[in-house]
């Protein structure tokens, strides 16, 4: 009886065991997947003569090499929806399919009644519970929950990360089943067949998210005109794999130094070649110092290839006259130096910075433009603290210069008393005859008298000097105290 009893109980737990709150929100599928890929194959070939077998490859090749160009994709709406429609279903089969291992292995367990065994049940119970929940949730959320980026950079195939890309061969199977095997968004393929020297080239293109081919192209050449419908095909293919139209915008400026803007995005200067643009309307925008500036709108249609030449207008020189109190401030463009004021500063098409600075006074700074008025008048207030210390620095120099000027006016009166006593002394071995001490003391006086004379050179330098700083000093006290009022 007991056994009876625990069999029902386990064979209904399923059905009795109570609902589980579940996080919901993790259960909306998600794309994880961070490039959007693109594979093209080798062709088929279809009577192809020994000596065109190349062909097989070459076109693919050449396609790819146009194709690679493409570095993003863009989602429309449409293919957003059935990405959305493939996210779903592979998330009900990956649902449904742990739904049936769970059951496979409960019901592995329905005659095995141990303690341990129970426990086993018990927690695959759950997980049916909530894999039942899950399936439930997904047959019933909005399709519009489930979050498409707007754009995916675009990758092509390659067989490992180290490898370039490379091309896929031939499908054996449905384009469907080939790009779910490689894990393909977009899938390329075709066939050329030779005809009495005539190739028949036929190319087609699978989209996954939307289940269906999204392209055809069919056409015929002779050998020498074949790489012309493979390039012309690309063209074509690539609107499909960058999701939009698109247009060539080629264009060149003068003087070379131009810089060229796009919608408000700089490009280039001189020159730039814009490929794989938006079709549709543009401004293009070109600026010069000392030219007008020019703004171009364009309207660019699918495939179009545009060149556009833009030649600027020098325009006249106009000049912003900077005058400071005081004179003789130094003048910087941008950290360029311009020269001291009064000065004349030519405007120009951008904005920039002008610096005014003078030794004891603050800078003064404004930005020169086309819209600065032509007379600027500064007046520089003066920086007390720094001019504190400048004059502090040349009262120091003055004290020096004083002290030395009194330490070295001894020096002449020393000498020439020594030149003087030497002399007197030489006129008395004079008298007295004494012609060796005449001789020495002829010399001393001479020696004595030359070193009076350059003490009073040396003296009178130093005194021009204490009274150079002594008038510094003086007159930068005296502009400091009148400027300070």
């Amino acid at each position: 009886m007991k056994k009876k009893t625990l069999f029902f109980i386990l064979f209904f737990s399923t059905a009795l065991f109570p609902a589980f709150p579940y996080n919901e929100s993790l259960w909306v599928p998600r794309d994880h997947k961070k490039v959007w890929t693109v594979g093209i194959s080798s062709l088929k070939g279809v009577g192809i003569s020994p000596e065109n077998s190349y062909l097989l490859r070459s076109l693919p090749l050449l396609m790819l090499e146009k194709l690679s160009r493409c570095e993003q994709h863009f989602f429309s709406e449409e293919e957003k929806e059935g990405y959305r429609q493939s996210l779903m279903v592979k998330e009900k089969e990956k649902v449904k399919k742990e739904l049936s291992l769970l059951y496979n292995a409960f019901d592995k367990l329905l005659f095995n009644v141990s303690a341990k065994k129970q426990e086993e049940r018990l927690r695959l119970s759950k997980g049916i519970e909530e894999m039942k929940s899950r399936l439930d949730f997904l047959s019933k959320v909005s399709f519009g929950k489930i979050e498409i980026p707007e754009v995916k950079p675009v990758q092509f195939f390659k067989k490992t990360e180290r490898e370039e890309r490379t091309l896929l061969p031939p499908p054996l199977v449905s384009a469907k089943e080939t790009s779910e095997r490689m894990e393909l968004d977009f899938l390329i393929w075709g066939v050329i067949e030779e005809i009495e020297g005539y190739f028949y080239l036929e190319l087609r293109c699978y989209q996954a998210a939307m289940d269906r081919e999204v392209f055809i192209y069919r056409n015929a050449a002779s050998e020498s005109e074949i790489n012309s419908l493979a390039e012309e095909a690309a063209k074509k293919i690539i609107t499909h794999i960058l999701g939009r139209d698109w247009a060539n915008l080629n264009i060149s400026a003068e003087p070379e130094e131009a810089e060229i803007r796009i919608d408000g995005r700089f490009y280039g200067i001189g020159e730039v070649d814009v490929d794989l643009i938006e079709r549709g309307e543009h401004l293009v925008e070109v600026t010069a110092p000392g030219y007008r500036k020019r703004s171009v709108k364009i309207d660019l249609f699918p495939l179009e290839e545009k060149d556009l030449n833009i030649k600027l207008e020098e325009k006249e020189k106009e000049w912003v006259s900077v005058t400071t109190y005081p004179l003789d401030a130094e003048v910087y463009v941008s950290s360029r130096w311009q020269g001291r004021t009064p000065i004349q500063l030519e405007k120009t098409d951008r904005m920039e910075e002008v610096r005014v600075g003078k030794d004891s006074y603050l800078n003064y700074s404004f930005i020169i433009s086309e819209k600065t008025p032509k007379d600027i008048k500064i007046t520089l207030p003066p920086d007390i603290i720094k001019r504190n210390e400048l004059i502090r620095e040349k009262r120091n120099k003055f004290y020096s210069a004083a002290g030395l000027f009194v330490a070295s006016v001894p020096l002449p009166i020393i000498f020439y008393g020594l030149a003087l006593d030497n002399g007197i002394g030489g006129y008395v071995a004079y008298v007295k005859g004494d012609k060796d001490e005449l001789v020495r003391l002829w010399d001393r006086t001479t020696f004595f008298y030359n070193s009076y004379i350059g003490s009073m050179v040396v003296c009178t330098s130093l005194f021009v000097n204490t009274l150079i700083h002594l008038i510094d000093y003086i007159a930068l006290s005296d502009k400091t105290s009148r400027t300070t009022r």
